[in-house]
């Protein structure tokens, strides 16, 4: 149950925060720079969603439940967007915070299912190197929480709280995991599908469209850049 403990703080806290610290190296006025960094974060995402999470719920509960869990989890977002919204004329710095906050969100969700992957991993030794594994790609997923918040000109060390709460499910997870072990896999698989529709969303409705007009060029490339190493990554998983 430590082991659980431990590898899921390493994985989930140690790899968000992680990226919530590189956020915080730029200045806030390093616009392109951290647009950058989101659009490459945001590839490493939709690598993790296609070809790691859908395929491991498709794998264990079929296509039609799949599905219904992706609905579920960008239904999630879209409800946590109705309660952070805030009125555009507050300008763009409100708006970029509260993209902050369903994107923590959503990443949140998405750790839990890390988490129970660890837990269960500790089963059957694997959860060392699965915790290490996990923790490398929760590193982006750190970058893409933090940089709308530092966009919008909020205190590092409230991104860095943000990071924290955005890593800790995969604590909870852990040690769930531990505790159901192999029975837990139809739990785990839902958990991916519904993780895997709210980071659609977070994607393609909030980080891409922030995007948007801040040097084209290097931000595909970017993106594209994380599409290929979220890949490697998914495939050493």
């Amino acid at each position: 149950m430590f082991n659980s403990l431990l590898y899921g703080a390493f994985a989930g806290i140690g790899g968000t925060v992680t990226g919530g610290l590189i956020a915080c190296a730029f200045r806030r006025g390093s616009v392109r720079l951290i647009a950058v960094l989101t659009s490459f974060a945001s590839g490493i995402m939709l690598s993790i969603v296609f070809f790691d999470l859908i395929p491991l719920s498709i794998d264990s509960v079929g296509v039609i439940y799949t599905v219904l869990f992706i609905s579920v989890g960008i239904l999630f977002v879209i409800l946590g967007k109705l309660v952070f919204e805030v009125d555009t004329r507050f300008g763009d710095s409100e708006r970029m915070k509260s993209s902050g906050i369903i994107i923590m969100f959503a990443i949140a969700l998405h750790n839990l299912p890390e988490g129970l992957i660890i837990g269960a991993g500790e089963n059957v030794s694997l959860g060392v190197v699965t915790a290490l594994l996990i923790g490398l790609h929760n590193v982006p997923e750190g970058l893409v929480t933090a940089c709308p918040l530092k966009s919008a000109g909020v205190k590092s060390y409230r991104i860095l709280l943000a990071c924290f709460l955005a890593g800790l499910p995969t604590v909870l997870g852990a040690v769930l995991g531990y505790m159901l072990g192999s029975t837990g896999t139809m739990f785990i698989a839902m958990c991916a599908a519904g993780a895997g529709g709210a980071m659609l969303y977070v994607v393609y409705g909030e980080l891409i469209p922030s995007m948007n007009g801040k040097n084209a060029t290097a931000v595909s490339t970017a993106g594209i850049a994380g599409i290929i190493i979220g890949l490697m990554m998914v495939f050493l998983i």
